[in-house]
């Protein structure tokens, strides 16, 4: 009888596993995810790349003017 009510238990554990672990669910972790590891890699570039005013260079001009 403790043997069945084992089996029992467990079924019910595989089913409640098979309802949670939906496809998207997973789409969506995965989506919120990739918008999070942008945003981060946008703000570290935007940070890197700001020059302040002096420190631009102007190109020549082109060689046929």
């Amino acid at each position: 009888m403790a043997e069945e009510q084992v089996d029992q238990m467990e079924e019910q554990a595989q089913e409640e596993t098979k309802k949670k672990g939906g496809k998207v669910k997973k789409f969506f972790l995965f989506a919120i995810l990739a918008a999070i590891v942008a945003a981060a890699v946008k703000f570290f570039q935007g940070r890197s790349s700001e020059f302040e005013e002096d420190e631009w260079q102007e190109l020549p001009p082109p060689a046929g003017a």
